[in-house]
């Protein structure tokens, strides 16, 4: 005759299925999250492309207010409310490809200084001196979101 092979409590096996489960479900919402940074407005600059080199065009910091080509010097000086408006975007791409801006943050709570890449409208909306918090993307951690109010 056979031997019986005892029955395993149906908990025992279950509860190994739902702690999967709950992991995999925790993992999900993890990345649901927002991530929300705060910190101080270093620098914004933009770069763009031009003869296939990288360049700097414009350079703002605190302090500092940098132009580093000398044909757009007064195109980009204009007061019209906007640091790059959608007409000054158009004149530098017809000297510049791949026209990227970028800003830097001294965050608060790690003192780290990362920087990341913005659209045009949020370049134009981040100001100097104010603590801000803002949203940083999770598929691209150099990428801001948007500011958080």
């Amino acid at each position: 005759m056979a031997d019986q092979i005892p029955k395993t409590n149906p908990f025992v096996r279950y509860g190994f299925l739902v702690i999967i489960l709950g992991f995999f479900l925790w993992n999900y919402f993890q990345g649901q999250k927002p991530l929300i940074q705060s910190g101080k407005l270093e620098y914004r600059m933009v770069t763009g492309i031009k003869d296939g080199h990288f360049q700097v065009i414009l350079l703002e910091t605190t302090d500092r207010y940098v132009i580093l080509d000398s044909a757009y010097r007064e195109i980009l000086v204009s007061e019209d409310g906007e640091l790059v408006s959608r007409p000054k975007q158009l004149r530098l791409l017809e000297k510049y490809q791949n026209i990227e801006y970028r800003v830097g943050f001294s965050e608060e709570s790690s003192g780290l200084k990362p920087g990341y890449r913005v659209t045009r409208e949020l370049f134009n909306e981040l100001k100097f001196g104010a603590l801000m918090r803002y949203e940083v993307n999770k598929k691209q951690r150099d990428s801001l979101v948007g500011l958080v109010k």
